[in-house]
């Protein structure tokens, strides 16, 4: 690859199946599949063909938070006696080992991931508009995608595109790249909403104060405030229009609760408070291994015989919240693998947002917001048990990272030639 082809051309191709995964992960059927297949085999050849490698420390972190999601998996999958099926999500992490390292010495024009991701978001944003349109659904959905996986995908999307719009500001064509970038995220904003999955919303004020950081000291007060207000605006105006379910939506979560607590938890939210009680029960019985899948499973027909638990949770496939999920099947070690999986590059991340170089700065903000919405959406959802969900994020993080290190490494050599 190296020899064969143009020196200009090569940033370009190795951007292109970046540009085709978030151009047709919300699209398409599998989309998530086409673009992080292609760079996974092109990974897998050239390191085949190149076996010595150069790594960073920070690059060996993160390497090490991924295979480490992966061995805690892989212990629980033999000490429990599990299926092949516990596998299936954690090896995404593995398989995203080849791409980080194959992309952190192939570097790729950001460009196009900038460019994919606001015309996914804007077609996401349209497609929502006309299925709710079109159809009257109470909550949007394709026919490849949940209101659940769609509603939090498009969430990360939007604020993906905000993040960029502190990358877009210093590049030669600014007014296009903002335009794009604020359309992307006010359209999968708008399609977030229109799926009614109030989950991905709870995380909305935290994010805000992670952009308002981004923007405060490189925009001007004005500007930065303009940003978040008309975020805010578009959030007032979509719960305010009845047409758009939003209201209704967060109303009934209200109702839940008060249901719940009146004694009858078969509602939506009932339903998941009664389904965390079963899962604390279980973590209490084995606090460091959990007590596995089919164990957890016979703990909790037993509580309902006892009548500890209403039976309306019975044979939910998972405990909706991830936290609660490693605690009850996998124990303290379990969480612990998934934490140090989300919280070792949100560390790294987070200290590079105040970075000088807006190449730096965008993606430690994209990386950082990544992170932060799957730690809200998995409150309410055991996400990474989805593998458009899973392989969405264990892709777009590998990338983040190399396009952050990749504009890193560019302003170390320019300050040595200037030097």
């Amino acid at each position: 690859m190296d020899n064969k082809i143009p020196g200009y051309l090569k940033p370009w191709i190795v951007g292109a199946p970046i540009l085709l995964f978030l151009v047709m992960t919300l699209t398409v059927s599998k989309g998530y599949s086409y673009g992080a297949s292609l760079l996974l085999l092109v990974s897998l050849i050239w390191l085949f063909f190149r076996p010595r490698v150069q790594l960073d420390r920070e690059d060996v972190y993160l390497i090490g938070a991924l295979s480490f999601y992966f061995l805690v998996s892989l212990f629980f999958f033999l000490y429990h006696g599990e299926s092949l099926d516990v596998l299936d999500a954690p090896s995404r992490f593995i398989l995203a080992i080849p791409i980080l390292i194959f992309l952190l010495h192939n570097p790729f024009r950001t460009e196009l991931f900038w460019l994919g991701l606001g015309l996914g978001a804007v077609a996401v944003g349209l497609i929502a508009i006309y299925i709710k349109q079109t159809t009257g659904i109470s909550r949007v959905r394709t026919d490849f995608m949940s209101p659940l996986q769609l509603g939090n995908l498009s969430m990360t999307f939007a604020v993906l595109c905000i993040a960029g719009i502190s990358w877009a500001k210093h590049q030669s064509k600014h007014v296009w790249w903002i335009l794009l970038l604020v359309l992307g995220a006010c359209l999968a904003m708008t399609s977030s909403f229109l799926t009614g999955t109030r989950g991905g919303w709870v995380g909305i004020p935290l994010l805000m104060v992670v952009i308002f950081k981004l923007y405060s000291k490189h925009f001007s007060l004005p500007v930065a405030a303009g940003i978040l207000a008309l975020v805010a605006s578009l959030v007032v105006t979509l719960y305010m229009l009845p047409s758009t379910g939003v209201q209704q939506r967060v109303d009934r979560a209200f109702q839940d609760v008060d249901q719940f607590i009146a004694g009858d938890p078969d509602s939506s939210v009932g339903r998941r408070l009664e389904m965390w009680r079963s899962g604390f029960f279980a973590f209490s019985t084995s606090p460091l291994v959990g007590l596995g899948e089919e164990g957890f499973k016979e703990n909790e027909a037993h509580l309902i015989q006892e009548g500890v638990i209403d039976p309306v949770v019975f044979n939910h496939k998972s405990l909706h919240n991830q936290y609660i999920e490693e605690l009850a099947k996998r124990g303290i070690i379990g969480l612990s693998g998934f934490l140090v999986l989300m919280l070792v590059p949100l560390l790294f991340f987070y200290r590079k947002m105040s970075s000088n170089d807006p190449g730096v700065r965008s993606f430690a903000a994209a990386g950082a917001l990544l992170v932060l919405c799957y730690l809200d959406f998995n409150l309410t959802l055991t996400f990474f048990y989805r593998n458009n969900a899973t392989l969405t994020f264990a892709f777009l993080l590998v990338v983040i990272w190399s396009a952050m290190r990749m504009h890193e490494k560019r302003r170390v050599s320019e300050k040595r030639v200037v030097g």
